[in-house]
């Protein structure tokens, strides 16, 4: 890889494929645009934006044994491209002890839906229904109770509020439990499906 129009060390040929050919292939050579790639030769995390002339400009998000910097567009070969590793991320809100979680949770519902009767019931669950430090919620029927007065709601209408955070991802039931029990969650961060060469 090297910074754009310049000529890079990676680029294939008979002497430099050496690198890559123990490597499996992960990807054809067109399917890399917008991924989070781990660059097997270096190290490097880099996100290809645009393929030409047999390889890849790229944006550097990380290089930590390199000389490129966060945002620089540099080049890489297609087989760079082909056999980097797919950089996995996970939410680091799911490390956050109870409160801290519980306040993030409420942020990202509050993000999710601009506010309304979904924060409105929200707000209550983590601040009157849940234990402190806890990510569980009991809402058996005098919390429902306690709810349909608190949040101005008739029951569909709670129904539907517990419903839509279970279908969105904020609530999971926690069937080994109390069957009215749910654990606060997080939707999933989304990342692109994987190609079927990268399918294990």
């Amino acid at each position: 890889m090297s910074p754009t129009g310049t000529p890079s060390p990676h680029t294939p040929s008979s002497a430099q494929d050496a690198p890559f050919t123990a490597l499996p292939l992960r990807r054809a050579a067109s399917d890399g645009a917008g991924l989070v790639l781990s660059l097997s030769t270096s190290g490097a995390i880099v996100v290809p934006i645009r393929c030409h002339g047999g390889g890849w400009d790229c944006i550097v998000v990380a290089d930590p044994t390199g000389p490129y910097r966060p945002g620089e567009t540099i080049r890489c070969s297609t087989l760079d491209i082909q056999t980097a590793l797919p950089v996995e991320f996970g939410d680091p809100a799911l490390a956050l002890a109870g409160d801290e979680y519980a306040a993030v949770w409420l942020a990202r519902i509050v993000g999710h839906t601009g506010g309304g009767h979904v924060y409105q019931l929200a707000r209550v669950l983590v601040g009157h229904v849940r234990d402190p430090g806890s990510r569980l919620l009991t809402i058996d029927e005098p919390v429902r109770r306690f709810l349909l007065h608190t949040v101005h709601l008739m029951p569909p209408g709670l129904d539907r509020l517990i419903d839509r955070l279970t279908r969105d991802g904020f609530l999971a039931p926690v069937h080994d439990a109390d069957p009215h029990s749910y654990r606060m969650t997080l939707p999933a961060i989304a990342t692109p499906p994987r190609t079927r060469e990268e399918t294990p």
